[in-house]
């Protein structure tokens, strides 16, 4: 479809989607000739002038200029670090990419582990802007932390670690890209934590107002999103995002004496056998540390008085009881030194030769365990992973 457009107009592009632009057209701050929208987004195509546009996809013409008139008069502040603050599907990205662009701001830290736009799913990322953008995902890598979850919620300390680490390369100039959490006392606090790490100037607050910051700006903005992404949409962009970051990896055997292991107190115990195991199931593999007990079985039929037995028999503070089959799938983050490097699946766990299949990469080092595994189908399965 060929299309004339008026001056002063803005063409709302829905993905996926490809364009051909003649005249001047931007999205964001950006100038573009040509556009690709991805599945779920949608972009605003301002033209100044009279131009002309070629795609396939879906339009919706509004007169004028869509972005919110208060994200205009914000871009015209002297503020430099930049802490945005809203609900899921609020605009937040949209307004990181759109201050970056307008106010000379090159480095984000974008901590949504839950639909992050550097990295995939389950971790955060810090990038570089070398020229205007119109994602973040345009953004150069300088530094991915992996947290292994797609919600803070009960991750807080994780989290917390991940986001100090990313904000030692923040800049003088920066902007931060926040989770949708915002609700209760926990997501307060957690929000406060990020604040005090980062030390904004001000909080942009998108459609919502944290009352709960009294000692810092608070600068309201209208949200700017014109269509929300479902539950089910999310769950496509996610697990799209998984496939893009484990094609092409290798089938990969590695001892655990050659890893260091992070997240987990897997081979971090010495090896137990005892008949009083024995008494509740077929046991694969059990370790104890000082403070735990791992046991590994496919049918283990301790209930919640047995466990109390194991812990006082043992004299661990808790016991963890883990189906093996269950981890297949569990996502992996990996790195070679201080470089993370991609995310991967662990495929098996040899528990008595210590050696650990996953779908990875060969050269690394270091092997993050995630709280989650990926089905068939790329859907995230919480696991409680020792």
């Amino acid at each position: 479809m060929e299309m004339k457009v008026d001056p002063d107009t803005t063409l709302l592009l829905f993905g996926e989607a490809d364009a051909v632009i003649e005249g001047y057209a931007e999205v964001y701050g950006k100038r573009v000739t040509s556009v690709h929208v991805p599945e779920g987004k949608v972009y605003p195509l301002y033209f100044r002038d009279e131009g002309r546009i070629t795609t396939g996809g879906d339009i919706i013409q509004v007169k004028g200029n869509t972005i919110p008139e208060s994200w205009k008069k914000f871009s015209e502040g002297d503020y430099r670090r930049i802490f945005t603050f809203g609900r899921t599907d609020t605009g937040k990205s949209s307004f990181c990419v759109y201050i970056m662009n307008k106010m000379g701001i090159d480095c984000a830290v974008d901590a949504d582990i839950g639909q992050n736009d550097i990295v995939h799913p389950g971790a955060m990322a810090a990038g570089f802007k070398k020229e205007k953008i119109i994602s973040l995902s345009e953004l150069e890598k300088a530094k991915v932390s992996f947290v292994g979850a797609i919600s803070p919620s009960g991750f807080e300390s994780r989290c917390l670690k991940a986001f100090h680490q990313l904000c030692r390369l923040a800049r003088e100039k920066a902007v931060v890209n926040t989770t949708g959490w915002i609700n209760g006392r926990k997501a307060r606090e957690y929000k406060l934590s990020k604040i005090e790490i980062f030390n904004p100037d001000v909080v942009a607050a998108l459609d919502s107002t944290p009352y709960f910051i009294d000692d810092i700006e608070v600068f309201r903005l209208e949200s700017f999103v014109i269509r929300k992404r479902g539950r089910d949409l999310r769950a496509i962009i996610r697990r799209r995002n998984y496939e893009k970051w484990l094609d092409g990896l290798d089938y990969v055997e590695k001892s655990a004496d050659e890893l260091c292991l992070k997240n987990t107190t897997l081979f971090r115990g010495e090896e137990v056998r005892d008949p009083v195991l024995e008494s509740f199931g077929d046991v694969v593999y059990c370790e104890r540390g000082y403070d735990f007990l791992n046991i590994y079985s496919e049918n283990y039929g301790a209930g919640s008085e047995a466990v109390r037995f194991l812990r006082e028999y043992f004299g661990v503070s808790e016991v963890n009881i883990i189906k093996p089959s269950e981890l297949e799938g569990l996502v992996l983050g990996l790195k070679k030194g201080d470089s993370y490097l991609s995310m991967g699946l662990l495929k098996e766990i040899d528990f008595q030769e210590k050696i650990l299949r996953f779908l990875g990469l060969r050269d690394i080092d270091t092997v993050e365990f995630g709280s989650f595994r990926l089905d068939e189908d790329k859907r995230e399965v919480v696991v409680r992973v020792p």
